[in-house]
Formats: structure tokens, C-alpha cells, sequence
């Protein structure tokens, strides 16, 4: 059945799907279903990359194995040591999902790609992202007027699309407007086929202005800005080249002023300091995980878990900036700073020589290749999502895109190198028999982990349903049945947050008892949630058990000390004692 799918358009539609499955019904219907397509997707390129003809010559491609490698063994030693528990290291934190196998998908569909050393990829990437901007332009125009076929709690109608964060969904309609413009630019025949795209391009760039948040409009405006300097640069006009010097210089000297902007001062302050606050906001994140990073420098505080950690490690600015101590975060908004704190020294180096090594390839795609546009677009969108990570979170449907276009770059960067096959090659797809069970064994694995994330998805889907019987109830015996309904199914998931919903809404109902009992498996089980102990006092107030309150409210001030808020109500307690 794969026989007849090239590897990389396998990959490519993993990262298409990855972006636009969600899962409407289930508590978190955006990072799950993402990941479960993810992972079980990934399984089937593999396959079809096994099972292709395609022939790896490492003498091309030995660096590229290398620091794939290096990054996987990192990853791998950082999991090993983690403290966190297998499932919050293999998933991840509920409603993120950064944990093992995310990365683990995203480096083996760099890989699969990387090794396709020519330019269908790339090609290939170009075309599934004009596509892909297409169908999320229409759908996000939609959304943008109020017609949405699916329901959201959406009453702002900001520009979620399927990635559930209007910071994400002008990101990723940003990087398929580029490639829409710069695919226009290069590959398109008609002048009709052209002038279509190019109001594409337009739609899709009204609709993220449309949208509240600025990051998208930087996105396309920074992309702009370096594709037609690298058309510059690699013209084979000479006076072009010599305007490239000055564009280049505009271009430094106006990034300047936005960062300048940003800290309120310059000339351009106007236009970006509304959005001081939220970088503001990312800067104490990324102070926060500095300091986890320098205190737990080998291994990191296990992966994905930076949100059990981060009250720790937060300065006084931090809350006095939100105006609340109770709001944290469960991510660095940085990737590099996400993987180092939590993760430790060798996935933070490792995972920057993945990125320097994917730059530097693409530098040499630039100078070797003939077809520059195809290669300055792709290198614009990979450029452009890096800088977009150093802001922002790994969100599943955004990240696979950077790791996929990385992986395209690295393999046309090869393309028309002369390099004869020696005996260290080694060739995919042979009819041998001693090399079935290598074909089969990874993907069939990969498999295997995908069917058993589906009980996560059931566990979710069922919480859901059984919070809205609970919420819709007919009476009192009625609520009773569906709240301890709840408890049980609650009681089954292995992530804290969504134990703490249900307790939430076990506690809105009266049924304090059942939320008692869930709020107390909690803490027990994951003793490094602030969120988990707060719930469990707050548990203990409900049924006037004031001396349990504030045993349960002194951890929580253990796990974040500058928290004044949560002082005064272990004061109350003391005193209503």
C-alpha cells in the first residue's frame, strides 16, 4: 500500500494533518488529537521511507545522522533522569504536549526529509502550503464573521483556526501566506495562475491583520523583508547585488527600531509598545527559566514540566506585572529556553547544533542550487519560524512546519552533488528477508505507542461528557449519580489539570465529598503541583476542615514562596480555625 508514497510526501502530509486535526468533543480538543496524529502518522512515514527505494549515501549524509543523533540521545538522557512521571515525560503537560514523543516525531520527520536529496521536497512543501494557507484563509475568514462549523468558545471571534490560540493561528496563516507569494513569484506559468495567488496572498494577509494579535503581521513583514533581500543578494545582476547591501542595512537599521519600539522608546514606539506588556510577560518567563536551567544545568527539571517548577524560580516582577500571584505558566515561551530548563545542557546544545547545522545547510542550498527563489522561500519560512519559536511556544500544529521545512533545506542543500556510492551506503527497500523485520520493527513500534496514547483520548473524551451530564443535571439524585460518574472517570486520568477541573466542577455542584477524595489523590500523586494543593485547600475549606486547609496551603507556599495571596488565605484559615 506505501510502496507507491514517496517518503517526503508522507512527511508532509503528517505535517499538514498535524496542523488541521482537532477533536471538538474531548477537554482538550487542539494539543491531544495533534499529537495522537502526530505520532501515529509519523509511524506510516517511516514505513514508507523503509519500504521506498531510496538509496542513503552517508558519505553525504554521516553530519546530518550525527546531530540527529546527538539530539535524540539527549533527548533520551534527559527522560532517563527526568523525576516527572513516564507519562508527563512521553506526552507531555496537558494541553501542551512538548514532552518525548513529540520531539521524537518532529526529528524523524526532519530526518526522513532531509535524506531526500533532491528538489521534489521542497517543491512539494511549497505546493502543500499554498494549499494549506487556502483552506485555513476561507476557514479563518469564517471564523472571523461568526460562521464557525465548529463550536469554539470563541466570543471574542479571534483567528483560532485549528490550533486554538489566535498568536498560533496568525503564525501559521503567516509562513503559508509567504510561501503563497514566494510560490507565485517562482513556479506558477500562467499569468491567470499568478494573479490567483497573488489575491490569495492578499486574502490571507487581510485576514491576520484582521486579527487581533501582531505576530502574524511581524511574521510576513520580517519574511518579506528577507526573501526580496536574498532575491538581492543572489541576483545574477551585479548592480542588484549592490542595492542588496543597502537593503540589508534598511532592514537591521528597522529591526533595531522595533526592538527599541518594544522597550517604549525610538520612533516606532507607537506602533508596538500596546504589545510591551505581553513581551514583558515572556521576559520574566524567560528569566524563570534561566534560573531553572542554571540550578538544574545536567538534565533539566524533566521535560515539559516547567510549569511544576516555575513559581520556584519567578521573580517578584513577575507578579506584580500580571497583578496576581496566582496565574503561572506551564512554558518558557522560548524554545531554546524550554528545552534547557527542562531538558538540561546537552539537549540545549544539541538541539542549537541542529539548528546552526540546518542554517548552515541552507546557506550552501542557497549558493549551489540554481533554483534560488524556491530555496530563499524555503529558507525565508524556516527563518521565520525560528525567530517566531524565540517568542513563542513548540504548539504542535506551528513547530512541525520548522522541522519539516529545516529538513527540506538540508536536503536540496545535497542536490546535484556528484558523490559515488561506496560500500558505506546503505539502501532501503531491498526484497531481503533478513531486513524485513528492521523494515517492520520502528514503525510497527511508533504504532504501538499511538494505539496506547488512545486510551488518553477516551479518558478526555468521556471526563467531557460526564461534565456535561453533571452540569445539565435534572435534579439532585441526578447530580449525585453524574458526580460520582465523573469522580471515577476523573479519577483515571494520569494528568493533574484535568483532575482539577473535574474538581472544580464537583465542588460547583456541592458534591464536596467526591472532590475531597479526587483533590487528595492528586496531591498525593503529583506533589509538585502548586495547582494540585491549592485545589486540595481549597477542598478542605469547603468542608470547614480548617487545620487540613492549612497543612494543604503550607505546600503550596513550599512550591511558591512569593506567593502573598495564597499567605493571607492560610492567615484566614488560621484564624477562622
Amino acid at each position: 500500500m506505501f510502496k507507491s508514497l514517496q517518503p517526503h510526501r508522507v512527511a508532509i502530509f503528517t505535517a499538514a494533518l498535524a496542523t488541521l486535526v482537532v477533536l471538538p468533543p474531548i477537554m482538550d480538543p487542539i494539543n491531544l488529537p495533534k499529537l495522537w496524529i502526530l505520532v501515529f502518522c509519523t509511524s506510516i512515514s517511516i514505513f514508507s521511507f523503509l519500504n521506498s527505494k531510496l538509496e542513503v549515501v552517508l558519505e553525504k549524509n554521516r553530519i546530518v545522522f550525527v546531530v540527529c543523533g546527538s539530539f535524540l540521545f539527549s533527548l533520551l538522557l534527559a527522560a532517563f533522569f527526568s523525576d516527572t512521571s513516564l507519562h508527563r515525560t512521553a506526552i507531555g503537560v496537558w494541553g501542551r504536549n512538548n514532552g518525548l514523543l513529540t520531539y521524537v516525531c518532529f526529528l524523524i520527520l526532519y530526518l526522513i526529509v532531509s535524506l531526500q536529496n533532491s528538489e521534489l521536497p521542497s517543491k512539494f512543501l511549497m505546493k502543500s502550503l499554498v494549499i494549506l494557507g487556502l483552506v485555513l484563509g476561507v476557514y479563518g475568514f469564517f471564523q472571523s464573521i461568526g460562521i464557525d462549523p465548529i463550536p469554539w468558545e470563541n466570543p471574542n471571534e479571534e483567528l483560532l483556526l485549528t490550533l486554538g490560540n489566535s498568536n498560533f493561528g496568525s503564525s501559521i496563516l503567516a509562513i503559508t501566506a509567504l510561501a503563497t507569494l514566494m510560490y507565485a513569484l517562482n513556479d506558477v506559468k500562467t499569468k491567470q495562475t499568478r494573479f490567483l495567488l497573488l489575491v490569495t496572498f492578499l486574502f490571507e494577509f487581510g485576514i491576520i491583520v484582521a486579527a487581533r494579535p501582531i505576530q502574524g503581521i511581524i511574521m510576513v513583514l520580517i519574511g518579506l523583508a528577507v526573501f526580496f533581500g536574498f532575491s538581492l543578494s543572489y541576483s545574477q545582476n551585479r548592480k542588484l547585488r549592490i542595492v542588496s547591501i543597502y537593503w540589508w542595512a534598511i532592514q537591521v537599521a528597522l529591526g533595531l527600531c522595533a526592538v527599541l519600539a518594544l522597550f517604549g522608546k525610538g520612533p516606532m514606539q507607537s506602533l508596538l509598545a500596546a504589545n510591551l506588556g505581553s513581551l514583558k510577560d515572556r521576559y520574566f518567563h524567560w528569566i524563570a527559566a534561566v534560573k531553572m536551567f542554571q540550578e538544574n544545568i545536567l538534565f533539566g527539571v524533566g521535560l515539559d514540566s516547567f510549569g511544576d517548577n516555575y513559581r520556584l524560580y519567578r521573580e517578584i516582577e513577575a507578579i506584580q506585572s500580571r497583578g496576581t500571584a496566582m496565574f503561572g505558566t506551564n512554558n518558557a515561551h522560548n524554545t531554546f529556553l524550554q528545552l534547557g530548563a527542562t531538558g538540561g545542557i546537552f539537549l540545549l546544545i544539541t538541539y542549537l547544533a541542529l539548528v546552526l547545522y540546518t542554517g548552515w545547510r541552507s546557506i550552501i542550498a542557497l549558493k549551489r542550487t540554481p533554483d534560488k527563489k524556491l530555496v530563499g522561500g524555503l529558507f525565508t519560512i524556516w527563518l521565520v519560524l525560528q525567530l517566531q519559536s524565540l517568542i513563542s511556544i513548540d504548539q504542535i500544529g506551528v513547530a512541525v512546519w520548522s522541522w519539516v521545512v529545516g529538513g527540506c533545506l538540508v536536503g536540496i542543500s545535497k542536490f546535484n552533488i556528484e558523490t559515488k556510492l561506496k560500500q558505506n551506503h546503505v539502501k532501503i527497500a531491498t526484497k531481503d528477508k533478513k531486513r524485513e523485520p528492521i523494515i517492520f520493527f520502528t514503525p510497527v513500534l511508533l504504532g504501538v505507542v499511538a494505539i496506547t496514547l488512545l486510551p488518553t483520548v477516551v479518558n478526555d473524551l468521556n471526563i467531557r461528557q460526564k461534565v456535561i451530564r453533571l452540569v445539565n443535571s435534572s435534579d439532585s439524585a441526578n447530580a449525585l449519580e453524574n458526580a460520582n460518574a465523573l469522580y471515577s472517570e476523573a479519577l483515571k486520568s494520569p494528568e493533574p489539570a484535568l483532575r482539577i477541573v473535574a474538581i472544580e466542577y464537583l465542588l460547583s455542584v456541592g458534591a464536596n465529598d467526591l472532590a475531597l477524595s479526587l483533590a487528595q489523590s492528586n496531591a498525593k500523586e503529583f506533589p509538585n503541583s502548586f495547582e494540585a494543593w491549592h485545589a486540595l485547600a481549597v477542598s478542605y475549606e469547603k468542608l470547614d476542615q480548617k487545620q487540613n486547609a492549612i497543612a494543604a496551603r503550607q505546600m503550596s507556599i513550599k512550591l511558591d514562596p512569593l506567593n502573598q495571596e495564597i499567605r493571607k488565605l492560610l492567615e484566614n484559615d488560621r484564624q477562622s480555625n
